[in-house]
């Protein structure tokens, strides 16, 4: 079941990333695929003096609504991190789904770029994991570099820092594409 609301979450996002306008789909970058890991702060469990945390793959997409110019943005970025599948340590299994707007700032023909955002973020239990489910707001300040030439398929390398709910908060790099 959660697999299939995930798979969905993501298609989702994918679904509205094809639908960009023609004009814009010749400038290049409105669609971004990324993948990364997540290093989340330590929360209070269900467990009275038990800390915990999560931690581990991020997938996400990001989608630009709107253009401002050369080099502002505004993106829909959908994204689910899957806490403890594929590690054993301190971080706990559990499933975070975020769905922000980000606005990006990047001077025209650079390659780096600053990010920030804010939306809804849910945090689930998988498992025999215990801490309650929350949802609420999550914000993101982030940064990245663009890999390639301006215009086409470009790789990229983003960090960036989740802040909200301790559930929600904690740092994730990423690597992607922006086509």
């Amino acid at each position: 079941m959660m697999m299939r609301k995930t798979i969905t979450f993501i298609a989702l996002g994918l679904v509205l990333a094809t639908q960009a306008p023609a004009q814009e789909k010749a400038t290049g970058d409105n669609v971004a695929v990324r993948a990364g890991f997540y290093f989340g702060q330590s929360f209070e469990s269900l467990d009275p003096g038990r800390d915990i945390k999560l931690e581990g793959l991020e997938l996400g997409v990001d989608w630009t609504l709107m253009r401002f110019g050369q080099g502002a943005r505004l993106r829909f970025s959908p994204s689910v991190m899957f806490g403890g599948i594929n590690r054993k340590g301190g971080d706990t299994d559990g499933t975070l789904y975020r769905g922000l707007i980000t606005g990006v700032l990047q001077a025209p023909d650079a390659r780096v770029y600053g990010l920030l955002g804010g939306g809804y973020a849910l945090s689930k239990p998988r498992g025999s994991a215990r801490f309650d489910e929350r949802k609420g707001f999550c914000g993101v300040v982030g940064a990245g570099y663009l890999f390639g030439k301006p215009g086409g398929t470009r790789p990229f390398l983003e960090i960036d820092y989740y802040f909200g709910n301790s559930q929600f908060s904690g740092g994730a790099l990423s690597v992607g594409i922006r086509f």
